[in-house]
């Protein structure tokens, strides 16, 4: 009779370990962190014509190998064909053409001194397999490296 509560509490002291080792668990497997940087957007509208150039803001766990977004304070044409220069975390330039360019003045939150009103998505450009060995490169560094949390493995 006596031994009934204490099976209550063990049953319960167990509960409440599985439940912090699947917290745990399911925090392992979202060990990456957004991580923001400075870039800039390079337009050329012809030989001997001045270049423009644009600032923005790309966030680096939307890029992959072969696109990417960004945020722009000006719109593109799409298929419009711009260069971009990131030179933080490592530097990185690439051509790009823009597959598409919309408004986001409705739904931004953040306060920034910029305000970087579109939404860029940018396909890649390469000239060369070199390009898409550089740019698969350049996309692993960002996950091994700089995109991944302190003190996660």
């Amino acid at each position: 009779m006596w031994e009934i509560p204490r099976f209550r509490i063990r049953a319960y002291v167990k509960a409440i370990q599985k439940q912090r080792s699947d917290r745990r668990a399911a925090s392992n497997k979202n060990n990456t962190r957004m991580k923001r940087t400075q870039a800039q957007l390079i337009t050329s509208n012809g030989f001997g014509v001045p270049v423009t150039i644009i600032p923005a803001r790309v966030v680096l766990n939307d890029m992959q190998p072969t696109e990417m977004a960004l945020f722009a304070t000006e719109p593109f044409e799409e298929g419009s064909v711009i260069n971009l220069t990131i030179e933080e975390p490592r530097r990185f330039f690439i051509t790009g053409r823009v597959v598409s360019c919309f408004s986001n003045e409705a739904n931004t939150r953040i306060l920034t001194q910029q305000a970087y009103h579109y939404r860029i998505r940018l396909r890649f450009l390469f000239n060369s397999m070199e390009e898409v060995v550089a740019v698969k490169e350049y996309c692993e560094y960002l996950n091994r490296v700089e995109l991944r949390r302190v003190g996660s493995t």
